[in-house]
This record gives C-alpha cells, sequence and structure tokens, in this order.
C-alpha cells in the first residue's frame, strides 16, 4: 500500500524581512504547522540579485571575474534548492521576487518541471506590478518572465485588482489574494501630544520614499502653524541623501522593531502617494503598519489605499496640497479626531485584513481545496 504523502508547503521568498515575503508568505508558516503541513523556507539569498561591493572597480578583468563567478554560484546555489526541495514538496510557493531576477527565467523553468514531474502544485505569488518594472526603474525583460512563470505555474495569487487583470490571460486558476497582517493585541494609545512637537512618522522602502517629495509645501505650512518632527523608518543606505532637507528628521534604520516602536510614539501617519499604473496596483502594506498600530493616517487615494482610507471614516484623504495641509493642521490640533480615526483603522484591519481572519481562504489557494 502506497503510504500518504504528508502535506508541505516550500516558500521561494526573497528574504525574511521584506513586506512581500513577511506579509504573503512568512507570517502563515506557523498557522500551517499547527495544521500539520511542513513548512520549508528557501530565502533566495546571497540575493535576488547579484551583490555589488564597494570595492568592485566599475569596470576590467575583476569585475568581469565577479560577475561570472558570482552568477555561476547563485545559480549552483538554486538548483540545489530545486532539486533537493522541490521533490520533498506538495506545494511551492514561488514569490514575484524569482529565483534570481535577471531576464533569464531558465532557473525558474527548472523548478516548474521538477514539480511538474514530482506532481507538485506551484503557486506564484505577486503583489507588485513588476511586468512595468520597479518604482523608478523600467525593466522591459520583467513582463515575458512574469507571463510564462504565470502561465507554467499551477496557480496565480495577485495581490490587487490591476496585477490580477493583467495575468489573467496567462492562467487558468487565478485568485485575488489581498496582503494581510498578523494582529497582535490593540494597542493602547492616549493619542495626546506627549511633547511640543508633532510626531509624524512614514515607514517603507528607501525607494518609495521619493513620494514624500508630494508634501514638502503642505510641511513647510504645517511648519508655520506647529512645531514637528518627521520619523522615516526604512533601510537608510538606500535613501536619498536631500530628502526633506531642512526639516526636523529622524531616521532610524528599518526593522520588524524599530518600525513598531515608531508607530508606537507617532502621532499622525503619513502616506503620500503619485497616481501612476505602478502606485495603482500597489497592495498597501503601509497603511496594514499604520492601522494595525492604530496611528491616525493621512494617505492619497491611489490603489489599495483608496479602498482601506475612506475620508473621515479610517482616515484623512488628501489629494492636493491644500488638502494635505488642512488634515495635517486638523489632526495636529484635535486629539479627539486622533482617537476615532486612529481606532477606525484598527477596526477595518481586524474585520477585513487580518492574517488570522484571512487564513483560511489563503491556505485554500494555497493548497488546491476545491472551489
Amino acid at each position: 500500500m502506497t503510504r500518504a504523502r504528508v502535506p508541505a508547503v516550500a516558500m521561494f521568498v526573497a528574504d525574511r524581512v521584506s513586506a512581500s515575503s513577511r506579509l504573503r508568505a512568512l507570517q502563515y508558516a506557523d498557522l500551517l504547522v499547527r495544521d500539520g503541513i511542513v513548512v520549508r523556507v528557501c530565502a533566495t539569498r546571497p540575493s535576488k540579485y547579484l551583490p555589488r561591493p564597494q570595492w568592485l572597480p566599475g569596470r576590467g578583468a575583476l569585475r568581469l571575474l565577479y560577475l561570472v563567478l558570482g552568477v555561476m554560484a547563485i545559480t549552483a546555489q538554486r538548483i540545489w534548492q530545486i532539486c533537493t526541495v522541490v521533490p520533498r514538496a506538495t506545494v511551492v510557493l514561488l514569490q514575484k521576487d524569482f529565483l534570481f531576477r535577471s531576464r533569464i527565467d531558465i532557473l525558474e523553468r527548472l523548478l516548474i518541471a521538477v514539480a511538474r514531474l514530482c506532481q507538485v502544485r506551484v503557486v506564484f505569488d505577486i503583489d507588485d506590478p513588476i511586468y512595468l518594472g520597479t518604482s523608478v526603474n523600467a525593466l522591459p525583460h520583467m513582463r515575458s518572465k512574469i507571463e510564462a512563470t504565470a502561465r507554467g505555474a499551477t496557480a496565480v495569487l495577485a495581490g490587487s485588482d490591476p496585477i490580477a487583470r493583467q495575468l489573467r490571460p496567462f492562467s487558468n486558476e487565478l485568485w485575488l489574494a489581498p496582503t494581510c497582517i498578523m494582529l497582535r493585541e490593540r494597542p493602547v494609545r492616549t493619542y495626546e501630544i506627549m511633547e511640543t512637537a508633532v510626531r509624524l512618522v512614514w515607514t517603507g522602502t528607501a525607494s518609495n520614499a521619493r513620494h514624500l517629495a508630494l508634501i514638502h509645501d503642505s510641511l513647510r505650512q504645517l511648519r508655520s502653524v506647529v512645531p514637528f518632527h518627521i520619523e522615516i523608518v526604512t533601510r537608510l543606505a538606500d535613501l536619498p541623501a536631500d530628502l526633506l532637507r531642512g526639516f526636523d528628521l529622524r531616521l532610524t534604520e528599518w526593522s520588524e522593531h524599530s518600525e513598531s516602536i515608531a508607530l508606537g510614539r507617532a502621532d499622525i501617519a503619513l502616506a503620500p502617494l503619485d497616481d501612476n499604473a505602478w502606485t495603482r496596483a500597489k497592495c498597501g502594506g503601509r497603511i496594514l503598519a499604520y492601522f494595525s498600530a492604530a496611528v491616525p493616517v493621512i494617505a492619497s487615494s491611489v490603489g489599495a489605499q483608496g479602498v482601506m482610507v475612506r475620508h473621515d471614516l479610517t482616515g484623512l484623504v488628501a489629494t492636493t496640497s491644500e488638502d494635505w495641509t488642512t488634515s495635517l493642521i486638523a489632526l495636529s490640533r484635535s486629539q479627539q479626531l486622533r482617537v476615532r480615526l486612529g481606532q477606525a483603522g484598527r477596526a477595518f484591519v481586524e474585520n477585513n485584513l487580518s492574517a488570522q481572519h484571512c487564513y483560511p481562504e489563503w491556505r485554500e489557494r494555497i493548497m488546491g481545496s476545491p472551489r
């Protein structure tokens, strides 16, 4: 008699700290284990990109040798992961960062081929519109790679409607899977300004910090009304040196702990965004962090932010510079408004986007339960 195969999920993620890895895969690992499912995490390190150390010259034989040996080392590690992990899994979750962020898709094709040979389900998870490139760079080669991966995977999990519409023609099983967050106890906040200055906070990837330039004029006007400082929580090595020059800034290196501390001491959370095809497909991870900490939010009504932040209900929506100025002043002056909006944001996540609440459906999508 054939022995039943123990359910096992292999998660191929970029790392253990990026928002996509944490919010769309890793936070569910303990819940899967609780349900008797084996979980194996394969972080695509040394990097989804080949690292470029500072000592490496810009050109020449040494640089070429480093590139060749580096790509060979990364490729060898990925092939080892594919050949040793995939055959022992029942499901492979492959995230958008792929096995190596390059125009070559031979590693992804190998993973899918091994999975088919071993009758392993492959779920391709994508929560950024990288078929458009990144938020700062165009990557024209990525569209064909994404489409080929979606076509080869058993199922696709799309983080937003625009992503789902883009990939639906290439997948027979596509699910819309919103980004959720694992909630802890509801934070205790007084919403009082405990010092002379209002505390503003922004958190996210350094490449997205450029959106703060949209509210530069509004911050300058706010400064004439009430003193404030801004805490920016991100990877500081990648932060533009001239960001919000002239304001009272506190720069904090990102970690889950430092982000939690920063949000806990903030009075107002900021979420400005340009309105373009990239941002309209984003999944609102920043708002999830703000809402879970019960910080009152001011946001641009773009993409997922426009669904999550409803004006004067779960936050304040600002479109123009005047909107931002008015909203900043209103929240700075009213403890009652901060309490109402901060608690409403937290309640929105509890009722709609907590990982605990969304896990059963997410598990069905991953494991391939019947519709």
